[in-house]
């Protein structure tokens, strides 16, 4: 690092140099060292693409941040689960989150909110595997944050070496014989729909967030907002939203029925339709 900056500083000093000779002696219009100051650019545009290679030279406090400040407000409600998922996003340490809660309950929403930020890793609980996760970790070194949905459907060994990682940080896999081991700080936001079956010093690890169904209204108000955000007519979002709350309070079941039933088309079959699909 240090020679690169060296490099840096030596070709930007050239470039001076000849500035200001010319400025100098302009009337006189001497002759200029083409073959130096080509090389002077030379130098400093390989300095250059090496600090965009290396994601060098930002300048402190002019980065975008990592995490937006907006970053969920497209999901509805929920203001103390969203203050909660900041602060630990924010934490300098790692702070490990569990959602807690019935199908519906906006958890793999938030989830998916985080899993969208840089250094993020989403996986579902029944297509984890401890060497596959642990491989990727050692494969992505910048990744930071693992984010689990259907902690609670995951084999109880992965779940065993997932505990080993937030305790300790340590992860280990065997490659050509050879056990590699590295030390990694990671954050690691989960969901379950019932966490009464994890280890007991799993659970012990997380921040705990429980999720309690929405009541009718709630649904029905929190669907109607979707809809609205969705771009359906105040008047259809309004009649489709109080259909399906009628029927189910997770609002995903009015999303799909706006979407499968245009503007016009009755309602009442293709809600029939949906909800039959999760029964």
């Amino acid at each position: 690092m240090g020679a690169l900056r060296d490099q840096i500083y030596r070709s930007c000093a050239q470039l001076v140099g000849h500035s200001i000779r010319l400025r100098r002696d302009l009337l006189v219009l001497p002759e200029v060292d083409g073959t130096r100051q080509r090389a002077a650019l030379d130098d400093a545009e390989r300095a250059l693409g090496e600090i965009k290679k290396n994601g060098l030279g930002s300048r402190p406090g002019k980065t975008e941040p990592e995490i937006p400040p907006r970053l969920f407000d497209p999901i509805e409600g929920y203001d103390g689960p969203k203050k909660l998922l900041r602060a630990a996003l924010h934490s300098e340490r790692p702070v490990h989150v569990l959602l807690v809660g019935p199908p519906g309950t906006g958890k793999t929403q938030l989830l998916q909110r985080i899993a969208s930020l840089p250094n993020s890793r989403y996986a579902t609980g029944p297509t984890i595997s401890s060497s596959g996760m642990f491989t990727y970790l050692l494969d992505h070194p910048a990744c930071k944050r693992l984010v689990i949905d259907e902690l609670d459907k995951a084999e109880r060994t992965d779940r065993y070496l997932l505990l080993t990682l937030m305790e300790s940080g340590r992860i280990t896999r065997l490659q050509h014989r050879a056990i590699e081991e590295e030390s990694r700080t990671v954050w690691v936001f989960a969901a379950a729909n019932d966490d009464r079956d994890l280890e007991e010093p799993l659970r012990r690890r997380f921040v705990r967030l429980e999720f309690t169904p929405y009541t009718r209204e709630q649904a029905a108000a929190i669907s109607e907002r979707v809809l609205r955000r969705e771009g359906v007519a105040p008047a259809r979002a309004r009649a489709i939203a109080q259909a399906a709350a009628e029927r189910s309070n997770d609002p995903r079941i009015a999303v799909q029925v706006a979407r499968l039933a245009p503007d016009g088309q009755e309602i009442g079959p293709v809600l029939e339709q949906v909800t039959a699909s999760k029964l």
